[in-house]
């Protein structure tokens, strides 16, 4: 059994979204704890993406990567399909040197256009109830 987690962007949403609409998210979550890569609504993506999956919940779409060392699922956003494919936090890290991404993350630039990367929180499915 898988542990789900979501990224702040990704919270923010599933809180924020119609009853109806988190109901379906949270339904989704639930399967995502038993089986994350094996589900009529998942598909593996590829490219750019490739390791990451995504779960399609009527017009949105749950893009999300798995860790089997964890056994943790990352949700990393929650977006109506038109947008959840053109997404900063889909992208994969460049390959740089320890050095250059010590200088790297200290840039005000990029550690505010990748704020919401980092901190995972479990989603309450208690709300719900």
């Amino acid at each position: 059994m898988y542990k789900v987690r979501l990224t702040k962007g990704a919270a923010k949403v599933y809180r924020s979204a119609e009853t109806s609409l988190a109901r379906r998210i949270a339904r989704a979550f639930e399967i995502l704890e038993q089986t994350p890569r094996q589900h009529p609504n998942i598909k593996a993506l590829k490219g750019d993406l490739a390791g990451r999956y995504r779960y399609r919940v009527g017009d949105y779409r749950v893009v999300y990567r798995i860790d089997d060392d964890t056994a943790e699922v990352a949700i990393l956003l929650i977006k109506h399909r038109r947008d959840a494919y053109d997404y900063p936090i889909l992208c994969p890290p460049p390959q740089i040197s320890a050095f250059e991404e010590t200088r790297v993350l200290t840039s005000p630039t990029l550690l505010k256009r990748c704020h919401n990367i980092g901190t995972l929180g479990a989603y309450p499915l208690a709300l719900l109830e």
